[in-house]
């Protein structure tokens, strides 16, 4: 369960960033065809206003997220190895 938790902190650090930006990328290059059509301090704010709700959903939402799932993970593991400590106590207990 550990070497788990070790692999989704390894895959929220580097994985999700390069999803995000790969996204943000996308999204941008999607835009440029709409936003070329446009006068040019719209497309700016279009493209102002979008790329302002990525930061607050990089900077805000991502880390909110991430914790709420450590915190998952840490409780599930906590329980996990309550469950075997309790097992090993039983199993010396069964022996005697």
């Amino acid at each position: 369960m550990l070497a788990y938790q070790q692999y989704m902190r390894w895959f929220q650090a580097k994985v999700f960033t390069a999803y995000f930006i790969g996204l943000t990328t996308g999204l941008c290059l999607y835009m440029y065809e709409y936003a070329r059509r446009m006068p040019g301090e719209y497309g700016l704010l279009v493209y102002g206003l979008t790329l302002s709700w990525m930061l607050v959903n990089w900077f805000g939402f991502r880390p909110r997220l991430m914790r709420q799932h450590n915190d998952q993970m840490n409780e599930i593991i906590e329980q996990l190895t309550q469950l075997a400590n309790q097992l090993e106590t039983g199993e010396k207990d069964s022996d005697q």
